[in-house]
C-alpha cells in the first residue's frame, strides 16, 4: 500500500511540475527523454548481444540532448517575457509573485539540461564499449 501511495506522490509531483513548467514546453520535453531512453535502452540491447551498432544512435542521442537543452532554454525566455510582462503591468505586484514566476519559468531549463546530461553520459558510455575498428 505505501508503495502505491509513493508512486501516486511522484507520479502527482511530475505532473504538477509538467503543469507548473508549461505543457508547451514540458510535453515535448517528456517526449524527447521518453525517445531517448528508448533508444539508450536499444543500444545497450545491441552492445549485450554482441552485434554492431552505427555511430547513428549516438549521433543522434546528441543531437535530442542538444535539442531539448536549447527548447528548455526557449521555454524559459518565453515564460520570463510572460512574466516581467504580468509584473509590469500590475502595481502592486510583489517580489514573491516574481520570485515564484521565475521559479516556474527555469523549470524548462531544468528539465532540458537535465536530457542533455542523461544523453551525454550515455554516448560516453556507448563510445567506450565500441569495438576499435
Amino acid at each position: 500500500m505505501v508503495f502505491i501511495l509513493q508512486q501516486l506522490t511522484v507520479k502527482s509531483f511530475v505532473l504538477d511540475k509538467v503543469n507548473e513548467g508549461g505543457p508547451f514546453i514540458m510535453i515535448p520535453l517528456l517526449l524527447i527523454f521518453a525517445v531517448c531512453l528508448l533508444l539508450s535502452v536499444r543500444s545497450f540491447i545491441q552492445v549485450k548481444k554482441g552485434k554492431e551498432y552505427s555511430d547513428k544512435s549516438i549521433k543522434l542521442l546528441n543531437s535530442l540532448g542538444l535539442f531539448a537543452l536549447v527548447y528548455g532554454i526557449f521555454g524559459q525566455l518565453l515564460g520570463l517575457v510572460e512574466v516581467l510582462d504580468q509584473f509590469s503591468s500590475d502595481i502592486e505586484a510583489s517580489v514573491n509573485q516574481l520570485a515564484m514566476g521565475l521559479k516556474f519559468t527555469i523549470l524548462s531549463t531544468v528539465l532540458g539540461c537535465f536530457i542533455f546530461l542523461v544523453n551525454k553520459g550515455v554516448s560516453v558510455v556507448l563510445t567506450s564499449l565500441q569495438p576499435n575498428k
